[in-house]
């Protein structure tokens, strides 16, 4: 019974975790022929992403023996990340086909000084690792 609650748990969280990770597709479409200067922080979604995971843990903590939250959150945060990590990868390859099908704008606006749309997306992605990652920290 116990291993039916750890795992219905777990996986409601990370359902919940994983809400937010529509938004990554959504991180080209920002930069994608917009001429917007390039990204200086992290995507709003990225600090949602975690937040059912921190809500659950500041309500049950105190009733739930440390190795057992503790496990719980170490998978909830393994399998979202390797969910977010599969968006990322799949942007990341559209990104790579629509540069190469856009090769020659691209070098003209690389003579003129600036970023393209992938380099701002890539930037974008960077930046929203990061402060995933410093919400896993935190966690």
């Amino acid at each position: 019974v116990s291993h039916s609650w750890n795992v219905l748990i777990v996986d409601n969280l990370t359902s919940r975790c994983c809400a937010p990770l529509s938004a990554v597709k959504g991180v080209a479409a920002t930069y994608r022929m917009t001429n917007r200067p390039p990204p200086a922080q992290a995507s709003p979604f990225v600090s949602t992403i975690l937040r059912p995971l921190q809500e659950f843990d500041a309500a049950y903590a105190s009733r739930t023996p440390p190795q057992i939250g503790d496990g719980w959150k170490r998978r909830v945060i393994e399998s979202v990340s390797e969910k977010y990590a599969v968006a990322v990868e799949e942007l990341i390859a559209t990104v790579k086909r629509t540069e190469e099908a856009l090769k020659s704008r691209k070098t003209r606006r690389m003579m003129a000084g600036g970023m393209s749309d992938g380099e701002k997306v890539k930037l974008q992605l960077f930046l929203d690792h990061r402060e995933f990652e410093s919400h896993v920290v935190e966690g």
